[in-house]
């Protein structure tokens, strides 16, 4: 048994990339809102822009969308992946929420979101059947298969779901049709 309690860990069930500051004023940044964050981050060269949104996740009910440029968190100006993490951290473990102030191509927005823990979406719990293994889908693959996590995941199909030509590494999204 693990004499220590897990890590606090924040997500949004979103992908953020650092993306150079070129590219940020296409999307949207505009001359008073870079010239903050210079003057901010004396070193910066990028700012961290939304690329994938989880179907159904924290970022996705809020309406976190793909190619947001975040400016702030919590009303600080946040350029890096740690200050952002931190924060997501501190609001699990707090139980809080986080407020992101966003660019969206010409306009802003102010989105309150409530981080779930990371180990909310991580599966503990497989299921052997008929020589198969399901389990609910982890983040991670909920990301690179942009469906909703904790979807059912085949890891390996067995008898009965080989039979029924349900493919080992796929993914169950609905039953009955």
């Amino acid at each position: 048994s693990n004499a220590y309690p897990p890590l606090a860990r924040g997500t949004l069930q979103a992908i953020f990339r650092n993306r150079p500051l070129d590219e940020v004023r296409r999307l949207g940044l505009s001359a008073e809102e870079e010239r903050v964050v210079r003057e901010t981050h004396k070193d910066v060269t990028g700012m961290l822009v939304v690329a994938r949104v989880v179907p159904d996740g924290p970022g996705c009910r809020a309406g976190l969308a793909e190619g947001d440029v975040l400016l702030t968190v919590n009303g600080t100006s946040v350029v890096g992946y740690v200050p952002l993490e931190t924060a997501l951290d501190d609001a699990v473990e707090g139980g809080a929420s986080v407020e992101l102030h966003i660019r969206r191509g010409s306009s802003t927005k102010l989105l309150t979101i409530a981080p779930q823990s990371l180990w909310e979406v991580l599966p503990d719990t497989f299921i052997e059947y008929s020589s198969g293994v399901v389990h609910a889908l982890s983040y991670t693959q909920a990301v690179n298969a942009n469906v909703r996590a904790g979807s059912v995941f085949v890891s390996h199909a067995g008898y009965s779901l080989g039979k029924s030509r349900v493919p080992s590494e796929s993914i169950i999204t609905r039953v009955g049709d």
